[in-house]
């Protein structure tokens, strides 16, 4: 548990009864009413970390703010996370949307050792605060990285490809992704 600082037992999502224990001590509310609260505030950071993502992935800000719309106003997800209870998950919602703008960020313009630090340190937030969106956000990670790098590593193998060979791929793989696409 964590006394003698608090009298709270050690859950398995720490993140959020972390979080919740340290506003109850600040502001001097009943653990019940710290949760509450912070339920509520971790709603709005849902929708701003929603507009972030938005933000990354579409020039305009207008559907970024559509976006968030519909994330806050037409789903029932975040307020269906804080009328049941399930705090963590909305914090991992949270740091979600964030991580996968870094993410996306990082890929598009290149990544800094700064920005680097910072996306591990969403992804161990994430982790403290619920393992299975941890898991999906670490499968969006690989994803998106695969996806990246898979350009470069077809390049690499065309140059090693006699050129009459290398024009017969490609357009067999052009007419391939026609299937896909």
């Amino acid at each position: 548990d964590l006394s003698p600082y608090l009298q709270m037992p050690f859950f398995y999502h720490f993140a959020f009864h972390g979080i919740a224990s340290l506003f109850a001590a600040i502001a001097r509310l009943s653990i019940p009413q710290s949760m509450i609260v912070m339920g509520q505030v971790l709603q709005v950071g849902v929708g701003l970390s929603i507009y972030c993502l938005g933000r990354v992935l579409w020039p305009e800000r207008s559907w970024a703010v559509v976006a968030t719309a519909l994330a806050l106003l037409v789903s029932q997800t975040p307020a269906y996370y804080t009328a049941w209870g399930k705090y963590p998950l909305l914090t991992a919602m949270t740091l979600a949307p964030l991580a996968m703008g870094m993410v996306i960020t990082m890929i598009r313009d290149g990544g800094s050792p700064r920005t680097m630090v910072a996306l591990a340190t969403l992804v161990a937030g994430m982790a403290l605060a619920h393992l299975f969106a941890t898991l999906l956000l670490i499968i969006f990670i690989g994803i998106a990285v695969a996806q990246a790098a898979w350009p470069m590593a077809w390049r690499g193998a065309r140059q090693h490809l006699p050129s009459r060979n290398r024009h017969q791929t490609t357009q067999a793989l052009r007419r391939g992704w026609q299937y896909v696409v």
